[in-house]
């Protein structure tokens, strides 16, 4: 909620695991992205030290992979994927159980807002060396809470933002794309759960987790500049990428100390130098004249 007051993403769905994350957002300003991202992953990691009782580990991997989706049928399929990520873990027998979820934020409401206090760094206590029951699991997060700072800061997801960003789906009505949604997910679930070779553990035994527990990642996949159904759509955006890539430091012209735009940046793409010019989308902005 902090990430998001101070770096104004839309957020449309999100799901948090034991060991990453999967998050869709729309964004105006792409220079947001980087620091949401950072901020939430140094917080985080902060958090991960002090209740393990550790001081500047290394918690997140480097960088993160962030594609730009350019299709309707890609959105949902991402929607899909985030939501499904549980199921596909093993971890529970129904994708609406998994609490640490957008899903689980104000059920409601079409725009769900979850307004929370901010905690302190030095709130965050060293856990004991030992499993802890569930019991004892929401003593230390209620304590936590009620220690907090009267500082308040509200989440907003927006799960239907997505439509209005595809010329496809502008006109479409948004309840009958969650309902369409929710039918796919739903479908995916009972294939994915039939075809698991394990069994799923009680809900109460994923939660008692110990954080203590030793991990090694062993999933290391490419990172996307995009995802696209259509073939010809990433190929074209790739190759429209790599064009202004290649081509940026021809768009400035100095004229004695001046500096004057003689293009427009696309969005994501920014002035050399010290002078900050990301573009709003959907609309690149004036050119502007700086000295």
């Amino acid at each position: 909620a902090r990430a998001q007051s101070r770096y104004p993403v839309t957020i449309v769905a999100y799901v948090m695991m034991s060991n990453h994350f999967h998050i869709m957002i729309v964004v105006k300003d792409p220079s947001d992205v980087p620091k949401f991202v950072e901020y939430f992953k140094r917080e985080t990691a902060y958090i991960v030290n002090r209740l393990k009782g550790r001081i500047k580990k290394t918690v997140w991997s480097d960088g993160y992979d962030h594609p730009v989706i350019l299709d309707p049928e890609t959105a949902i399929n991402r929607l899909k994927y985030i939501h499904l990520n549980p199921i596909k873990a093993g971890l529970v027998k129904d994708y609406s159980n998994w609490l640490v979820s957008s899903l689980n934020i104000n059920k409601k409401s079409t725009n769900r807002e979850l307004t929370v206090k901010r905690i302190p760094r030095n709130n965050i206590p060293k856990l004991p060396n030992k499993n802890l029951t569930l019991k004892e699991i929401n003593n230390i997060a209620e304590n936590i809470m009620d220690d907090g700072s009267e500082e308040l800061f509200t989440l907003k997801i927006e799960p239907d933002a997505w439509i209005q960003c595809f010329n496809e789906t502008k006109n479409t009505n948004p309840a009958q794309l969650r309902e369409y949604l929710e039918q796919e997910i739903k479908k995916d679930q009972e294939f994915i759960i039939k075809n698991l070779k394990f069994p799923i553990p009680a809900i109460e035994k994923v939660q008692t987790q110990n954080i203590r527990t030793h991990y090694i990642p062993k999933k290391f996949s490419k990172r996307m500049i995009c995802l696209a159904k259509n073939k010809q759509n990433r190929i074209k955006y790739i190759s429209w990428f790599r064009n202004y890539c290649k081509n940026l430091p021809c768009f400035l012209k100095r004229i004695s100390k001046n500096i004057v735009f003689e293009s427009h940046y696309p969005p994501g793409f920014f002035a050399p130098g010290r002078f900050l010019s990301a573009n709003l989308l959907p609309q690149f902005t004036p050119a502007p004249l700086i000295a």
